[in-house]
Parts: structure tokens; sequence; C-alpha cells
């Protein structure tokens, strides 16, 4: 399939954008406020331009305003406050927290500015980019949890393959209405409505969906929703991400009469989510439900009890093992859980249920896996094959996986698990992408790795320079000369004592390590977690987006730029932790510290004091530095960040090849596969 260039450089706008909203810009304009507030000033600026141009006409005289009468920030958040309220209320939404904009803690009316400028240039299918960005951005405690852009595909189109589905379609844990928005592309005469605990999170998607032109959403809040198994109203289709493995208040006997298949247990709500959504399904509805991978295979007495009954009233038709690392938020991995309404008679295809390791499925991005659009469309095909009864199922996948109809009987005999691993023989799994390799041509499992090489080389090509012009003494006029220490603090990172005396977790802060700085960033596969209260401790050492990291001892120079990914993690004894003062741009900061010229004065400043080199703050500190004004820093670190991104890029590009390349060697040597097309002859 060819790229259209115009989509391709729209999506690469977007991405600098939403680097630049979610960068430096968006520390000075939230200040303390909740994140989910940030969120809410981007989704109202989007929705203004898209859905009321009179409105963004009127927004746009009040920048000019601001700045020509210098406003407050607050009085321009205000403004845009009521702008929003008013076209949620001409919509039938509730206004809600848009009125509550100016808390936000702006520190000047130009940043505000500049983000009505930058929201001006996002396209309406900005939302999605902006969820999966903000959900990097915000702290892990937030409510926000948003279902991945490749599992909302997939999970639509088990559903709504086809398109021109009618009926309602429900999502009871809203989230980003990333389901909702998804459902809207396939089947847009449906009737949509949904549910969520957070108000501002509802008017978001709320926001969302009134900017792609839904013509009908009846949005509620609703703190506990799972509370009941018999909803009010039933709906044709449910498609939803609840929390996973979440605990309510209360106990679930209180409503044990509503409980089709029982109560579930008072330490986790997984069954409580999956009864309410059955509950939900009118006679022929369908769902589609991400749940942990606990919830297939629990061995507590209530939900094995659920789950058996479940199982045997035909209520699971197919269940799908994904990938680790599919969510922003965490690496467990989670599975699709395709429900229906269950009938008076045996479950439909014979008493079976589909089940499909999709483990070794997807690429990697970052610290995220993505599945391709071949495996949702293999994925889909298959399940729609079985479903139909065409015989052709188990070819759908093409070498991808694994695929087994289990009888009901033989699920019973393995504790009534739903783990597909639990149940497809291990000689299905011992080829094709359990080693790596996409069939019928490896090269596909590069394809997105590639496409990702390829928008960072046209981002780098944009990148034009020239020669400065000096003035009489052979200087560049316009720079001043200072002490690295002018230009930001520097703070060596805790003690070998303070470090080996934090106590240890499964859950915690992760340490930054000399080895984890690649490629001017943070890569982080298996981290050392501190606990909470240790972290607290070191508070002083914390890190935030927009710091420098730099080795201190050892191998002293190489760098990293903290993005909000790392918020709030701590860096080793090794590690050096530069903040930027104002007016100082990170980027630059970073560009600064990785020239050659500068690595070679770190050099020779750390190999005189002692056997191991090192260099102490004071010494770093008084770095020579002609430092540009801001908007050539700023100009420095955008051009300097495309080559990271290009470097990135091409390395993880290679690393997926040697993947491909040694998995492909082992199968042909071995006999387990061959080649199709012979490159003989061929340059």
């Amino acid at each position: 399939m060819t790229a259209d260039p115009d989509e391709d450089a729209a999506a690469l706008r977007t991405q600098e954008i939403l680097t630049e909203l979610f960068g430096p810009l968006s520390m000075r304009v939230r200040g303390r406020e909740h994140p989910t507030v940030y969120l809410h000033l981007l989704s109202s600026l989007i929705l203004l331009r898209h859905r009321d141009s009179p409105a963004w006409s009127r927004l746009r005289d009040d920048v000019r305003s601001a700045l020509d009468e210098q406003w407050s920030s607050q009085e321009l958040l205000r403004a845009i406050g009521h702008r929003v309220a008013a076209a949620l209320e001409s919509a039938g939404l509730p206004p809600g927290s848009a009125v509550r904009l100016d808390d936000l803690d702006a520190e000047a009316v130009d940043d505000v500015a500049h983000i009505v400028r930058l929201c001006e240039e996002l396209g309406v299918d900005a939302f999605h980019p902006l969820l999966d960005r903000f959900q990097s951005w915000s702290k892990p405690a937030d409510e926000a949890f948003f279902a991945p852009r490749s599992v909302v595909r997939t999970m639509v189109d088990l559903l709504l393959k086809n398109g021109g589905a009618t009926g309602r379609i429900h999502d009871p844990f809203l989230g980003g209405a990333e389901f909702l928005a998804g459902a809207m592309e396939v089947s847009p005469g449906l009737r949509f409505s949904g549910t969520s605990p957070s108000r501002d999170l509802l008017e978001i998607a709320g926001m969302r969906l009134h900017a792609l032109g839904v013509p009908q959403v009846d949005l509620s809040v609703a703190p506990q929703p799972h509370q009941t198994a018999s909803p009010s109203s039933q709906v044709d289709f449910v498609l939803s991400n609840p929390p996973f493995n979440s605990r309510r208040h209360g106990r679930h006997e209180e409503q044990g009469k509503d409980w089709v298949y029982g109560p579930p247990p008072p330490h986790n709500d997984n069954y409580a989510w999956l009864q309410h959504i059955l509950g939900s399904l009118a006679p022929g509805g369908r769902a589609g439900v991400l749940m942990p991978n606990r919830a297939a295979v629990s061995t507590d007495t209530r939900e094995l009890h659920i789950r058996r009954r479940m199982i045997e009233d035909g209520a699971v038709e197919c269940v799908i093992a994904l990938p680790r690392q599919l969510f922003a938020g965490t690496a467990a991995p989670a599975m699709i859980w395709v429900l229906r309404r269950p009938t008076d008679r045996v479950a439909e295809q014979g008493g079976r249920i589909l089940l499909i390791d999709a483990r070794r499925f997807g690429v990697k991005t970052g610290r995220q896996r993505v599945l391709t659009q071949d495996e949702i469309d293999a994925l889909v095909e298959c399940v729609h094959r079985w479903r139909s009864g065409d015989d052709r199922w188990l070819e759908a996948l093409d070498g991808r996986g694994a695929v087994a109809a289990v009888p009901v009987a033989d699920i019973a005999e393995r504790s009534h698990s739903l783990a597909p691993s639990d149940h497809i023989p291990e000689t299905l799994s011992s080829h094709g992408r359990e080693t790596g390799i996409q069939f019928p041509r490896p090269a596909a499992a590069l394809e997105f790795q590639t496409e990702q090489a390829r928008e960072a080389d046209a981002r780098a090509a944009r990148i034009s320079i020239a020669h400065r012009t000096l003035d009489e003494h052979g200087r560049v006029s316009d720079r001043r000369e200072v002490r690295l220490a002018d230009l930001c603090s520097i703070q060596a990172g805790p003690s070998h004592s303070l470090v080996k005396k934090a106590e240890r977790a499964a859950h915690g802060v992760p340490l930054v390590m000399p080895a984890h700085l690649r490629d001017h960033r943070i890569s982080v596969e298996d981290p050392i977690l501190l606990s909470v209260e240790s972290a607290r401790a070191l508070e002083k050492y914390q890190i935030r987006q927009g710091d420098v990291l730099i080795v201190r001892t050892g191998s002293v120079g190489p760098t990293a730029l903290v993005t909000a990914a790392e918020e709030g993690w701590l860096p080793s004894t090794n590690l050096m932790r530069l903040r930027p003062g104002d007016g100082v741009e990170p980027g630059y900061l970073l560009a600064l510290l990785s020239s050659p010229t500068v690595q070679k004065w770190i050099e020779a400043r750390s190999g005189a004091a002692s056997a191991i080199p090192s260099i102490s703050a004071t010494n770093l500190g008084m770095l020579p530095v002609k430092v540009p004004p801001p908007d050539e820093q700023h100009r420095i670190g955008l051009a300097v960040d495309a080559l990271d991104r290009q470097i990135i890029a091409h390395h993880a590009l290679a690393k997926a090849a040697e993947t491909t390349r040694g998995a492909l060697a082992d199968g042909l040597v071995n006999g387990l596969l061959t080649t199709v097309h012979s490159l003989e002859g061929e340059s």
C-alpha cells in the first residue's frame, strides 16, 4: 500500500505539535493543577476549532486582545472556559469544569496564546494521539487509563467488522471515548452511550465525540456502574476497558439477587464488570471487554464458580491473549473477552470457545508494542470466519500465533481456564511468530520500524542551516559568555550508602543507571525499583521532564534528556542532574553537553582527579558557555532532537532486523522453513 505523502506530513506535524504541547510548555501552564485539567484545555480548543467556527473566531480575537492589552493568563483561560461552556451547552453536553480552566497556574499569557495557536493546527483526528501522549505524560496515579489505538481497532472490528450496524453501543467505563470514537468511524448510524466515574473525563469524552460529529450521545457520571448486574436499559453492543483488578466499596453480597452467576468476591471487581456488561446486552447482543490475564485463570472460589457458569451458559464466545507492553501506563498483558447474550440453548459452534494466542504479536515502538494492521486483520478474520461456520478459520492467522476451538468439556478439565496457552498444544506455537518470523514475508515484521525510521528521516531532512555572520573580532555578536552553573542547577545523584539503604520493591520508583542512558534518552527495560517510602526520602534527587542527566563517574560524559515518562524517577550515584534555569531550553542544554567540544572538555577535567574518571558538580559548573538567545536555543534543540529521533528509529529498525534474521536463519537451516521465492540473481 502506497503511503500518502500529505497524510504522512500531517501525522508528522501532529506529533511535533504534541511534543511541544507536552514539553516544558505544559509544566509552565499546568502548574500544580491536576493533569486532567490540562487535557481538558487541549480538548476544548480542538472542539472549538472544528465544531464552532464562530466561537473559534471570537477566541482568536480574545487572544489578540490578551496579548495587546497584557491580560493575565487567568483572564485568557477564563475566556476560553466560557466559550467552551457555551459550545458544550449548545451541543447538549454538561459544561462542568470548562469554567475552571483558569485554575491552571499558567506563568504567562504568551504561553496560553501559544497553546491556542498550536491547537489551531491539530485536526479532529488528533484526539487519539493526544490521549496516547497524555497517558505517557501524566502520572500513573491518574484515573485516565486509555485503551491503545491498535487494540481499539481490533475490538471494534471484532464486533462491527462490516460496518453499517444499527442499534445502541455502550461503554460503561468511558475513559477518553476511544471505543465509541472507533465505532463511529465504522458504523456512524449507531446510537452511542457511556458512563464514567470522572466528570472531567466524561466531558473530555463528550467533546471528542461531538468534535467527530456523533449525532446522538447519552453520557452520564456513574462512580460504580458495575454495582448491579441489572442495568435499567439494554444495548446491542458493549466495548469497554474497565479498571483491572479494582476493588469497590461495600459488599457484592448486598446485591446478591442481581448477580446472574453469583456475587463476585469483595476484593476484586473483574467479574462484577463482566456480569454487569452481560446484563447490559439485549437479545443477540455482543460485547468486547479488556480483562487482565488473572481473570481467565483465577482460582478464587467465587470467580471460578462465575467463570464456570458463564462458560456453561455460552456467554463466552472468544478469548484472545494479547502481548505485553501494549498500554502506555503498564507493561502488564491483557486479554480480549468476546461475550454474547446467553440463550436458552447450548452455546453455539457446537459448545466450543475460540481461544487465540496472540502474545507474540505486535512490534516494539519505544517502550510499547503496537499491533500491526495485518495482525489486526488476521485476528478479526479468524473470529468472523469461525463465527460464520467458515471452515477456513484456521488459515486466517496465516502462521501468526496459534488458535483452537476448544470444547467446553475440555475447558472444564483444566479448571475452566480460559487462557489460550492452557489449551493450545505447544507444537502449534513452536514456529512462525513464536520465533519472531512473520508469514509469508519475514520483512513484514519490520514494517512498523521501517515506517518510524522513514518518518524520522523526513523530519531530519527538514533541518536547514547556514553560516553565521561574525563581527570584526571574529565572534558571534548575539551570544553572551557565562558559566554552565549560571544556566542550570547541578545536583549529583544520591550517595552509594543512601541508594544501598533504600528498600527495593516489586512496584515502585525506577532507579536510573548509567547504562540506561542510550541515544540521549533514558531506556530502561527491567529497572531496579525503590519503594515509595524510600523514594520519598530521596525526593530532592528526583528528576522531572526537561532535566538533563550526565554520567559523572566511570565512563564520564553520556547524556540523556528526561521526558514526561520518567517524571519522579531517581538517578543513581554515578549520575548528575542538570535542571535548566529560566530562559534555558532543555533541548539546547542537551545539545550543549553532548557536543564533541564539550565532551572533550569534560573528559579532560574528569581524568585529573583520580584513577577512576570523575567530575564534580562544581567543576562541571565551571564550563564556559557562549549562550545564544532563547529563540536560537529553541531551534538548536529542535534540530538536535530530530537527529536523535532518527538515530533511535534506525537503531530500533536494526534491532528488529537482527531478530528476524536470527529466527529466519534458525528455521531455514533446521528444515522447519523453506523459501518460496528465490533471490538468486538479484543484486
